[in-house]
């Protein structure tokens, strides 16, 4: 079957609908096991050559109680199935044709099936299954030796009866009358039993069509409803989401609305020391560091030959005797305070 497979994926290519193709054409392979997939060249009533893709192989026949394996052939058109199939009947070397009103001499085959054919109900199945009845009934090919359908498991000939009707005999009008409603009735019952035996076929392959088609249903609503659920769920998170966004902007605007209430502050008396204490170490700290600055100017004024070398080391002794008096401050204050020593 995986075989099967391989060949149809690889020779459905150029067909219109490959997908559908290949379904029909594994569910009548996996029905009728003696069928096999082929690609072969075709030759249109016009002339005109394709190259189409069949099912060749026998099919199971039960005539007179007798089962017979019936060799045919079937070509898929490059739409199907927007167009019924091309089947024939390929008798063997021992076997000859037997026209019918199913089969012509060609062996082409003609089923009301295929003249009402339609493509979403239609398929592969369906008309084997058919052919597997009206082939009992009239059988489309018979012995060379006999007129007998060809057997591949019996005899290949059938028992001739040897109860023969009798005679006809002269009688009167009653009689003939009789004799013929029974050759009508016999007639209609042998119509009416064929053309059950069709709409059989046609309707058990029709609700074969349609149990598949309700098992993929059914895996759809299954896929579906976990797609519903799986969407329910990301639901919930957006709304989780939308919610503490929400709240969040809340906040937000809250906290700027309390901010601009508030009174404007003075940036000067923001930062005023608590105690003397915290005073003295800030006044310290900040005079030593713009004695730090004062010493960085002088020397970029060294640089620059803006001051003399005496002025220079003049005002730097004095700025660092200065500078030191205050970092021992600083270092002071912080014991005191209980506060981390300051590194440098």
């Amino acid at each position: 079957m995986a075989h099967c497979d391989a060949f149809l994926r690889t020779h459905l290519h150029d067909y219109v609908n490959p997908d559908v193709s290949k379904r029909d054409i594994s569910s009548a392979l996996a029905a009728f096991t003696d069928l096999r997939p082929h690609r072969s060249t075709f030759v249109h009533n016009d002339g005109r050559q394709e190259e189409l893709v069949n099912i060749d192989g026998t099919i199971p026949v039960n005539y007179k109680r007798v089962t017979y394996n019936i060799p045919i052939c079937i070509y898929l058109a490059k739409n199907h199935p927007a167009e019924p199939p091309m089947g024939f009947v390929k008798p063997t070397q021992a076997m000859s044709i037997k026209p019918g009103k199913h089969v012509d001499s060609s062996g082409r085959i003609y089923l009301p099936y295929l003249h009402e054919w339609t493509p979403h109900s239609s398929d592969l199945m369906g008309m084997i299954s058919i052919l597997t009845i009206v082939f009992g009934e009239e059988s489309p090919v018979f012995s060379k030796a006999v007129s007998t359908p060809y057997p591949t498991t019996v005899p290949p000939t059938i028992p001739i009866p040897t109860v023969y009707p009798e005679p006809f005999k002269q009688s009167d009008g009653t009689d003939l009358e009789r004799q013929i409603k029974a050759s009508l009735q016999s007639s209609v019952e042998e119509n009416v039993n064929r053309r059950v035996g069709e709409i059989w076929a046609q309707v058990d392959a029709e609700m074969t069509t349609l149990r598949k088609t309700h098992e993929d249903l059914e895996q759809g609503k299954q896929r579906l409803d976990e797609m519903l659920k799986k969407s329910d769920r990301e639901t919930d998170k957006v709304k989780q989401a939308s919610a503490v966004l929400l709240e969040k902007h809340a906040q937000i605007n809250e906290a700027i609305t309390q901010l601009e209430n508030r009174d404007k502050v003075d940036i000067d008396s923001a930062i005023v020391p608590s105690t003397p204490l915290y005073k003295q170490l800030l006044n310290a700290f900040a005079e030593e560091q713009a004695v730090e600055d004062a010493i960085f100017l002088l020397a970029e004024g060294l640089k620059k030959h803006t001051i003399d070398l005496d002025v220079f080391l003049k005002e730097v002794r004095e700025l660092s005797r200065r500078q030191f008096l205050l970092r021992a401050t600083v270092q002071k204050c912080r014991q005191v305070a209980k506060l981390p020593p300051l590194t440098v």
